[in-house]
């Protein structure tokens, strides 16, 4: 359960990060990200679509994911952000 709630609130601090990121990700970047996570397609449906690997779309995938966590440790709004709501 504790594996679960980290890996969870991990993926709201991606959509976090992509909320304040996405315009600086590229248009697959973008598209992939949102099919896997939006619209809640598997890595072989995403693979399928595109006429890729699976390995591609996710090697993709994880090169997004690093790339936002990256921004946000450079720039973080996400986190001004919050602290301006608290």
């Amino acid at each position: 359960m504790h594996n679960e709630q980290k890996y969870l609130e991990r993926r709201v601090l991606l959509n976090q990060f992509y909320d304040h990121y996405k315009p600086l990700l590229t248009e697959k970047q973008r598209e992939v990200y949102e099919m896997h996570e939006f619209s809640d397609l598997s890595l072989s449906e995403i693979a399928e679509h595109y006429g890729k690997s699976r390995q591609a779309v996710h090697d993709l995938l994880f090169r997004t994911k690093s790339k936002l966590e990256m921004l946000e440790g450079k720039l973080g709004l996400a986190r001004r952000e919050e602290k301006e709501n608290v």
